[in-house]
């Protein structure tokens, strides 16, 4: 028996008795149903602290260690009263991005989802929604913050895949009062942690046409680092973009700072002595392993022992984005 035969009453019910039906529950994926649209995954998460640094990981500790239930229904049936998040994180990738998110789980009634795979679901199947996309990313990160809020979580953030940014548009219309800040740093070395450490969906030709429209053609001949290259092009280049609707670039060097002051103060919190220690505390330690001290990622020489990680149209792409990027970029 699949997990679509249990979805039961649960498929399209709305309202306070969803979030009843639901409590302590949070979604886990998005799924194409056997019979078309949209169906959404849920785990009941207990008491997760949710101190890993990837939502997935707490998702995976759930459900194979600790033998957490599931639940499925229809994904139109999320109520669309959205309480909005206290901010979306974008990056670039390899980038400083996770440290940021653990810094600012450390703020008082602050919960950090890294990347939930809900998201990335939502955004990969979205031909099958029968609403338009920005509400459906609004009905969605409000499961979000609404099943937070029962835990006393007056603060939610939220942080996306990399790729995510090339929805800005629809994720500002979701919400558009909600902050939106964009990680980034010298695509030099983000190049070289992709090669290093190979994001899967670099090596998925059909995830690259539907998310980022083209890759180098042919795609089935194309080098990790002609794909790593030309995707983190797009990414920064709808940042750039992304600045003119009030996306706020911040660079790699600056995160500290900007978690400890620039962005307590944008929402009007002021972190106490022990929050801005903890800070720095976390940013002496790898924020993939919190048991391992920080040390620098791969040589940016990495990137270009493959040799044609980038052409000279993507290098000046690359090159051209990052220097518009550190004009604007906090706390200028």
């Amino acid at each position: 028996m699949t997990l679509f035969s249990h979805a039961g009453q649960l498929g399209r019910r709305g309202g306070a008795n969803f979030n009843t039906l639901l409590s302590g529950y949070l979604p886990a994926d998005v799924l194409p149903g056997p019979s078309g649209g949209l169906w959404l995954r849920w785990c009941e998460m207990g008491d997760a602290r949710f101190d890993e640094p990837f939502f997935g990981q707490t998702l995976q500790r759930r459900l194979a260690v600790e033998g957490a239930r599931q639940r499925l229904t229809a994904f139109d049936g999320l109520p669309d009263r959205a309480t909005p998040p206290a901010a979306i994180v974008f990056h670039q990738g390899r980038c400083g991005s996770t440290l940021l998110s653990r810094m600012l789980g450390v703020l008082d009634g602050a919960r950090v989802f890294s990347e939930p795979p809900a998201i990335g679901g939502l955004l990969r199947h979205r031909a099958r929604l029968a609403m338009p996309l920005p509400r459906a990313l609004a009905n969605l990160i409000g499961a979000f913050t609404r099943q937070s809020a029962g835990h006393e979580v007056p603060r939610v953030f939220i942080k996306l895949p990399s790729w995510c940014v090339l929805f800005r548009r629809e994720f500002q219309a979701a919400f558009p009062e909600t902050p939106a800040f964009f990680v980034f740093r010298e695509p030099s070395a983000s190049l070289a942690s992709l090669l290093a450490r190979p994001a899967p969906w670099l090596s998925d030709p059909a995830f690259l046409r539907d998310i980022f429209g083209a890759v180098p053609a042919p795609a089935e001949n194309a080098s990790p680092g002609q794909r790593a290259g030309y995707c983190l092009a797009r990414i920064l280049a709808a940042a750039q973009q992304g600045v003119e609707s009030g996306l706020l670039p911040v660079e790699h060097p600056r995160l500290q700072a900007f978690a400890q002051h620039g962005l307590p103060r944008r929402l009007g919190l002021e972190p106490s002595i022990g929050e801005t220690a903890a800070m720095a505390e976390i940013c002496r330690w790898h924020a993939h392993d919190p048991r391992r001290a920080y040390r620098p990622g791969p040589s940016a020489a990495v990137a270009g022992s493959h040799g044609d990680s980038s052409n000279d149209e993507v290098s000046r792409l690359l090159r051209d984005s990052y220097d518009a990027l550190r004009k604007i970029a906090w706390p200028g």
